[in-house]
């Protein structure tokens, strides 16, 4: 059963224009995630393997920024922000289902723990160059 936000914009695809999912940390697993901004694998992976099921395309937010009427029905852009080195387990996750993604990545930080005060998230990395 989907949730009433999920359900909402499933109904309602290709309305509105785009749908955009925004993502930060994916722990690996299926636990229900300590960090709020965190989600686990699993549910990630359920969440790509519903909109495949359901006819969604993917694009970036390059391709939606280049031709935005090319994106009406069922289009989703998946992003991430910060650039958490456990962000690699959703490139494979969307790189089996041929989907993409975009990341905005601090740059300042890449193989760092953040220095803004994200409670729970502080010993989170960001990636390595």
């Amino acid at each position: 059963m989907l949730d009433p936000i999920t359900a909402y914009l499933h109904r309602s695809a290709g309305q509105h224009g785009p749908v955009m999912l925004m993502y930060h940390a994916v722990e690996r697993g299926s636990h229900v995630p300590a960090w709020p901004w965190a989600v686990s694998l699993s549910r990630f992976t359920a969440q790509l393997d519903f909109l495949r099921d359901h006819g969604w395309r993917t694009c970036t937010m390059r391709e939606l920024a280049a031709q935005p009427d090319a994106w009406r029905e069922r289009t989703v852009v998946i992003t991430f922000d910060d650039g958490y080195v456990d962000n690699l387990a959703a490139v494979e996750a969307l790189r089996q289902r041929g989907m993409c993604a975009s990341w905005f990545i601090v740059s300042g930080v890449i193989g760092k723990p953040p220095g803004w005060p994200d409670s729970g998230a502080t010993s989170r990395a960001l990636a390595q160059r």
